[in-house]
């Protein structure tokens, strides 16, 4: 926004903001990824016949994997 709205770009003066912009697109973007990962593996495990592999697709399950796949 401070480029848009006073012409000032950080990404040129600081090599921080430089490196943590790139840095963040990244690993949302591996984020993004690793959770389409888990909802395929819930939906796998739902379908399942196994009543082992159901009971990973539980919600008490998926608020502990979620969150773990953020900090890890």
């Amino acid at each position: 926004m401070l480029s848009f709205g006073f012409n000032f770009d950080l990404t040129t003066t600081s090599l921080f903001f430089c490196k943590f912009q790139t840095y963040i697109a990244h690993v949302t973007t591996l984020l993004s990824m690793f959770d389409i990962v888990l909802a395929c593996v819930d939906r796998w495990a739902m379908s399942s016949t196994n009543v082992h592999r159901r009971s990973f697709g539980q919600i008490k399950v998926v608020k502990i994997l979620i969150p773990s796949v953020g900090i890890g």
